[in-house]
Order: structure tokens, then C-alpha cells, then sequence
């Protein structure tokens, strides 16, 4: 069941993030899951997991963003 603040996306969007996954390019997985974030106006909450993500990958200059 999703909460209701969560937003449902279509298969075909998650389509290029889960093959970014597939091939462990996180980065770039990481820039889809932002642009998709922007678009569906992610709240605060995703923003600080996607900076801690960032963090932990050694992508500072991703997590100043």
C-alpha cells in the first residue's frame, strides 16, 4: 500500500535506473533518480537520502547540489 504522499511512476520511467543498477553505473542511477525527483517534486526527505547516497559514494561535489 503506499503512503499517501508517495507519488507512482510508470514502468517504462524506472526503466533506464534499474539498467543503470544492472550494470552498477550508481551514479548515473542516481542522476535519473534525481531528474525524476524534480519532475515529481520529491519532498525534502528524499533530497537528504539522495545526499547521504551521494556521501557514501564519494561524490561530493553530487551531494553539495
Amino acid at each position: 500500500m503506499l503512503e499517501p504522499e508517495m507519488f507512482q511512476l510508470e514502468e517504462n520511467t524506472l526503466a533506464e535506473y534499474r539498467m543503470y543498477l544492472r550494470v552498477n553505473e550508481l551514479g548515473l542511477a542516481m542522476e535519473v533518480l534525481e531528474e525524476i525527483a524534480y519532475e515529481h517534486g520529491a519532498k525534502s526527505g528524499f533530497w537528504r537520502r539522495l545526499k547521504k547516497a551521494a556521501e557514501t559514494m564519494g561524490l561530493e561535489n553530487k551531494a553539495k547540489e
